[in-house]
């Protein structure tokens, strides 16, 4: 299994044992923007762990997708 149906899997995964109060606070997060902590892909990355990894985000949005794909194909 390449690694972005890992991801999507344990995800899936994760949604699948919340329960009624978990699935609130996960809708109300994906309404607000900010899953991280609700739902938590270890592969995933995130804005923080990005900046761990790689340093800090210089060319905003495009930089990002750049980063986000390699570190899926990685």
């Amino acid at each position: 299994m390449n690694k972005i149906n890992s991801i999507k899997s344990d995800i899936c995964r994760q949604i699948m044992e919340l329960n009624v109060d978990q699935l609130e606070t996960l809708t109300d997060a994906i309404e607000q923007g900010d899953i991280e902590g609700v739902v938590n892909p270890p592969e995933v990355l995130t804005c923080s762990m990005c900046e761990k990894l790689y340093g800090e985000c210089r060319a905003g949005g495009r930089e990002c997708m750049r980063r986000y794909r390699m570190h899926l194909a990685g």
